[in-house]
């Protein structure tokens, strides 16, 4: 209890020990509650450069809310609206990583009961608001996605290719996550070879596919092989798939090539 209420002191100490930028701060405020755009990105971005995180987050993320994809700066900078507050909230998320690999756990304490989920989720939100900038065609963000190790051509998709939910045999409460129905689908329907078994062979086999526009399946190669019949079936069990709900971008239905690893494992 003792380290909420400091936190929380801590977190207020800034906005209240500033003398003049008090007042900064409350007519801010006034105008961020009245509708004003601008004030909610300044509130923002005090709020950041004070690490004061939860405050900064949530007025930029009303002034991203505020925005529209196609809104434009006026002034010198060149960056849509709604891409600036992305790649601000992406900096947020970042500087409280930054603080927790500093060892100043108590940024996530009453946010998170572990700071380890804590960070999890801000690299998940990170990643979220970089690929939003991203889409918006901002070159720093699809920088820093690819060194975080995202498959950003995958990434910058209007919408992903997924393998159908409509499937008959799904039991009551079982989940219609899509990569869930993939990995099931292929679980259900894979053989062990009677080669590899026979010869003890096991490991991973990853297979290569397109999902066309359509849906269909094409182009099935296999990448890595372990031999003994299982290369084969691995094949043939991507080539049994139902239409998967195809790739999108800029609006438009689009072939896109996936990999899958397939585990050949004795028991």
């Amino acid at each position: 209890m003792k380290r909420i209420v400091f936190f929380v002191f801590a977190a207020m100490l800034p906005v209240l020990s500033q003398g003049q930028a008090t007042t900064t701060i409350k007519d801010l405020m006034q105008k961020a509650r009245q509708g004003d755009t601008l004030a909610c990105y300044q509130l923002g971005k005090a709020y950041l450069d004070m690490k004061v995180y939860e405050q900064a987050i949530g007025w930029l993320t009303r002034y991203e809310e505020m925005q529209s994809a196609d809104e434009c700066y006026q002034d010198t900078s060149s960056l849509c609206k709604k891409e600036l507050a992305c790649m601000e909230l992406a900096g947020c998320y970042l500087e409280r990583m930054k603080e927790f690999n500093k060892g100043n756990d108590s940024i996530y304490f009453g946010i998170e009961e572990n700071p380890e989920a804590g960070y999890a989720k801000d690299r998940k939100k990170l990643i979220g608001w970089l690929t939003e900038a991203g889409k918006l065609g901002n070159a720093e963000a699809i920088k820093s996605l690819e060194a975080l190790g995202v498959d950003v051509e995958e990434a910058l998709l209007d919408e992903k290719a997924e393998f159908p939910q409509d499937v008959s045999n799904i039991h009551p409460g079982e989940s219609r996550d899509p990569e869930y129905l993939f990995l099931r689908h292929i679980a259900m329907n894979l053989r062990y070879p009677q080669p590899a078994r026979e010869q003890g062979i096991q490991g991973e086999v990853i297979v290569s596919f397109v999902v066309e526009a359509d849906g269909t399946i094409t182009n099935v190669q296999v990448e890595k092989g372990i031999g003994g019949g299982c290369d084969e079936e691995a094949v043939r069990v991507i080539k049994s798939m139902p239409k998967w709900k195809p790739a999108v971008k800029n609006g438009v239905a689009i072939p896109f090539k996936k990999s899958v690893p397939i585990n050949f494992r004795l028991q």
